[in-house]
């Protein structure tokens, strides 16, 4: 009898423990989007894109996904993949600003530069605040007049002679035996030197234009200059070696002067100091410098972010008002990136002096001060010190807060308080922040509070 029972419970531990090798942890849309996520923000950008995909097949029309899939389709140069997520993603909502801003993104590199000035300016009018849009609409419009110069070159005069088209006409009702001579003549003059047209241009933005490929560029026109190699011919359309490198040569240059188009505010630098740069250009290449700020510290490359806007901002100070109408704001715009830079390097006391810089110069210039207020808080908070980073954040709770901002406001104040070990004020402000992800229906930051929820409710019962 005994032995029966030892038998029936060996064989139920042995059922216990097939069942637990053979359970298979669910997939989710959360999981699949968040591997989404992780892979954009550590530049693998495939992998991303593939995780997007199968969230998007969990939960097919995630706004987000849509519009985070479209931005790493614009780091692969599939700029046609991005237009259409982009485009799916604002039939949800024509006013959601990160489908608008992808979409005007992607419109430019395909070279539709009209339509993405269009989009641009319909974002900077929805979110004024937002420098993306300002850099678009200054990028595209350079663009458009490189492409087609400015109207004040063209002039149409009314004079002329309309025999050449009637000698066309005539050349086309002539006789099908001419068409052997024609021929003929052709090939005479094809066998005579072909001539490379060499383009105009600065050598250094030739360079910066064409990158890697300005090697290949100078192999190929070194090696134009061998006459015992480029005169052989090979055996296929009795072509020769030189033609084939003309080709290639065109070929680098047309994507040159494309690529002029698309990098308008880099192509037209000259051996000039950068102030004097700024001065004859004004904003225009000021905003260029702030890109390339923005860009180095989304990169992760502080120092060099750091030396490029204190270097900026030395050089606007310099110049007069009346050449930089914008001064202010621009100033007070790059005390916002060498804060930012600061706090990424743990230099938290430099960072606080530049973000109360910002915040100075706004509330002078009377501008909207919301930017240094946050910037502010989230140093404080990086820096330990969680109860100024409450007091300066809680300055903005009876501001017109709206949408994701105000989530994220919330959570920061909740998520502070956490640190504080104060957990009722943590678990307060994380409901109010899931209340208001809940109501603009926002995945992630519902996530967020609902975490923030769940640690402060937990620790406190503990």
């Amino acid at each position: 009898m005994l032995g029966n029972r030892t038998k029936n419970r060996r064989d139920k531990d042995d059922d216990s423990e097939v069942d637990s090798e053979s359970i298979v942890i669910p997939v989710t849309f959360e999981s699949r989007r968040d591997d989404g996520f992780h892979f954009m923000h550590v530049g693998q950008y495939k992998k991303a894109i593939e995780s997007f995909t199968k969230a998007l097949e969990l939960n097919e029309g995630d706004k987000q996904c849509l519009v985070t899939r479209s931005k790493c389709s614009l780091q692969l140069g599939d700029a046609q993949n991005a237009l259409k997520d982009a485009e799916m993603a604002l039939l949800q909502g024509n006013d959601f600003i990160p489908a608008i801003l992808r979409k005007a993104e992607a419109l430019y590199q395909l070279g539709d530069f009209e339509t993405a000035l269009v989009y641009f300016h319909r974002g900077n009018k929805l979110r004024p605040e937002l420098q993306e849009f300002l850099l678009g609409i200054s990028k595209a419009q350079e663009a458009i007049n490189n492409s087609i110069g400015s109207f004040n070159s063209v002039k149409l005069l009314a004079e002329g002679d309309l025999s050449l088209f009637e000698r066309h006409q005539e050349e086309k009702n002539k006789k099908p035996h001419r068409e052997g001579r024609r021929k003929m003549i052709q090939k005479v003059e094809e066998k005579k030197t072909r001539q490379r047209k060499v383009p105009s241009g600065d050598p250094k933005v030739t360079k910066k234009l064409l990158e890697e490929l300005h090697i290949d560029k100078e192999y190929l026109e070194h090696l134009l200059l061998d006459k015992t190699l480029t005169n052989s011919k090979i055996d296929f359309n009795d072509e020769t070696i030189r033609n084939l490198i003309i080709d290639e040569l065109e070929y680098l240059d047309t994507r040159m002067n494309f690529w002029q188009q698309q990098k308008p505010l880099y192509s037209h630098r000259r051996k000039t100091t950068a102030k004097s740069a700024i001065l004859r250009s004004g904003s225009k290449d000021i905003l260029n410098r702030l890109e390339e700020v923005d860009d180095l510290l989304l990169q992760g490359n502080f120092r060099k972010a750091l030396e490029k806007a204190r270097g900026t901002l030395k050089i606007v100070e310099a110049c007069p008002s009346n050449k930089v109408p914008e001064k202010n704001l621009f100033i007070a715009n790059l005390h916002s990136c060498i804060g930012n830079a600061f706090m990424e390097l743990g230099e938290f006391q430099l960072a606080e002096n530049h973000h109360i810089k910002d915040q100075s110069i706004s509330e002078e210039n009377k501008q909207d001060k919301g930017r240094a207020v946050d910037n502010l808080g989230r140093t404080y908070a990086r820096w330990g010190k969680n109860e100024e980073a409450i007091k300066i954040w809680e300055t903005k709770l009876n501001s017109d807060l709206k949408g994701v901002e105000k989530a994220w406001l919330y959570h920061e104040i909740g998520r502070c308080y956490l640190e504080l070990k104060k957990y009722a004020e943590a678990l307060n402000y994380g409901q109010m922040s899931l209340a208001v992800a809940e109501e603009i229906e926002d995945e992630d930051w519902e996530m967020n509070a609902a975490l923030l929820c769940a640690q402060s409710f937990e620790t406190r019962q503990s």
